[in-house]
Formats: C-alpha cells, sequence, structure tokens
C-alpha cells in the first residue's frame, strides 16, 4: 500500500545536517550520551526504560548552539526546527494553537524538534491580568503539553535560561551550557572553517566577526590561488 502523505506545518522548517561543533569535554560527553540513547532507544523500550528526555542548550550567541542542532540533525532524522516568532499571532488563543498544530504535525512526522529562543515561547508564567499576560502564559502551557506528548527527541536552546518559566525548565532532563569558547577554542573553530590554523587572533574580536572572515579568506584562497592563511591574516587587519 502507499504511504498517505504526512500534512508538514508551515512553521516546521528543514533542518540541515551539518558538522558537529567544537564543544567543552564535559558539554560533548553529555551530547554523546544523549544521542546514544535516542540511537538506542529501542533496546531502551525492549528493557522498559523511556528514551531521554527533551536537551536544553543555552549560552551567550556564537557559543555553537545552532551547528549543534545542525550536528545532531545528521544523527537523528528527519529534523526540523520552530522559529518561536512563528508561533506568535495578534487574535487571542491563536498563538498556543499554533504550537498545538506544529506538535501534531511533528508527531506524523516522528521528528527531531528544535525551538529556537525557547525563552520567547516558555516565559515566567504571571498572575492573570491583562489579556496580554494571558496569552503568553497560554503559549507557555501549551509548550508544556508539547515536552510531555512529543514522543521524538526535542531541544530548545536559549540566550536567557533565566527567563524560561521554573516548570517548564524542570522538564528538560538535559541540559548543557555552552561558554564562551576559550582561545584554544577559537583557534580550533576559525582554522575548521580557514582549512590552516591561523598563526594567531585577535583576543577581543568577536568569534562571529573571525568565522565570517574566514569564511572569505577561504573563497578568496580559492579564486585567487592564494595562501588562505596570510589572506585571513590581511583582512583581519583590514576590518
Amino acid at each position: 500500500l502507499m504511504a498517505l502523505p504526512v500534512n508538514i506545518d508551515s512553521r516546521l522548517g528543514k533542518l540541515e545536517p551539518g558538522p558537529m561543533p567544537i564543544l567543552p569535554p564535559a558539554a560533548r560527553r553529555t551530547v554523546d550520551e544523549w544521542l546514544e540513547g535516542w540511537v538506542c532507544a529501542p533496546r531502551l523500550a525492549e528493557a522498559g526504560k523511556s528514551a531521554p528526555g527533551p536537551l536544553l542548550v543555552y549560552g551567550p550567541t556564537g557559543t555553537g548552539k545552532t551547528t549543534l542542532a545542525h550536528y545532531i540533525a545528521s544523527v537523528l532524522a528527519p529534523a526540523y526546527f520552530v522559529d518561536a516568532h512563528s508561533i506568535f499571532d495578534c487574535y487571542l488563543g491563536a498563538s498556543g494553537k499554533n504550537l498545538s498544530q506544529v506538535l501534531m504535525s511533528a508527531a506524523q512526522l516522528r521528528a527531531f524538534l528544535v525551538f529556537e529562543e525557547a525563552d520567547a515561547l516558555g516565559t515566567g508564567r504571571m498572575p492573570a491580568g491583562k489579556v496580554y499576560e494571558s496569552e503568553r502564559n497560554n503559549i507557555t502551557i501549551a509548550f508544556l503539553r508539547l515536552l510531555e506528548l512529543h514522543s521524538g527527541p526535542v531541544m530548545a536552546t536559549t540566550n536567557r535560561r533565566d527567563d524560561i518559566d521554573r516548570a517548564l525548565l524542570r522538564r528538560f532532563e538535559y541540559q548543557i551550557c555552552l561558554p564562551e569558547p576559550s582561545f584554544e577554542q577559537r583557534l580550533s573553530i576559525v582554522a575548521r572553517v580557514l582549512g590552516v590554523r591561523p598563526d594567531g587572533l585577535p583576543k577581543k574580536r568577536d568569534l562571529t566577526d573571525l568565522v565570517a572572515i574566514a569564511k572569505r579568506a577561504a573563497r578568496l584562497a580559492v579564486l585567487r590561488e592564494v595562501d588562505a592563511k596570510e589572506i585571513f591574516e590581511t583582512l583581519v587587519r583590514e576590518k
């Protein structure tokens, strides 16, 4: 029999696979354990054990949260991400309904789900007063329900862990903090993009900026047949 087509919610974006980010050792061990649990979920089920609970990855911007999601997508497929802003609606009650619809679609896919900016979807609940506050509470409750009912792996990312509702935070069995990378990690990250290890890096330069320059240098090295490290150092001095 031909399988019926699955109606994929428009708020689900396909998450493409990617390489493993350079992580601190403790974070790498936790990711490996979480992934092992999902890869071996049938074996755990046979033993009467559940698969790992949701994973929360938090830390400053540019520490590898999104890159990690892409890496996990290379192991667990299908994989989709949900942009928090696509959930919000100006009509009362519509945002919670949107989140529920995402859950229904994802359940059909048995997908790996990534929620970016989880603090926006799961803000700490407030006493019901204004319409806006009640609506935000409803979104948080809908997110709680999603984490409880979704049978597949779930990952959420945030730069603002302290803003997440306490009850929601407890639902994340695994929580990983990705701090600002050390100087050696910064060198390794740039070297991966550049294709060669630079002699050094400006210590106060933003890592996201350095990675963007490394991408440019790697591209120009191919097009102009020049040394990637040399052109990277030139671009860093110029910018």
